[in-house]
């Protein structure tokens, strides 16, 4: 649990210092941000092709890149949602 919470939140810092960089930083830092977010996602295509060739779900890849910007909003809205007074808890 510990170690899922801890990617979400090094891939959200990840965005955000991509995007900081994009924005406010000289050209140079913006080239270089490109690179490393770039980096990033041809390793992460690496690895989700490979994984889905073995499941045979080849036309899942796209959708992952999507998944990978909305999965820390919807991690906040479903801890959000399971921290109310009144929740009933699956058993």
């Amino acid at each position: 649990m510990a170690t899922q919470i801890s990617e979400l939140v090094l891939r959200v810092l990840f965005f955000a210092a991509v995007i900081t960089a994009c924005v406010f930083m000289p050209w140079e830092f913006y080239i270089a941000a490109i690179i490393v977010a770039l980096l990033r996602y041809f390793f992460v295509l690496f690895v989700t092709v490979r994984n889905a060739r073995r499941l045979g779900e080849g036309g899942l890849i796209a959708l992952h890149f999507l998944y990978d910007f909305i999965e820390p909003l919807l991690r906040l809205f479903i801890s959000l949602v399971s921290h109310r007074k009144n929740k009933q808890l699956w058993a």
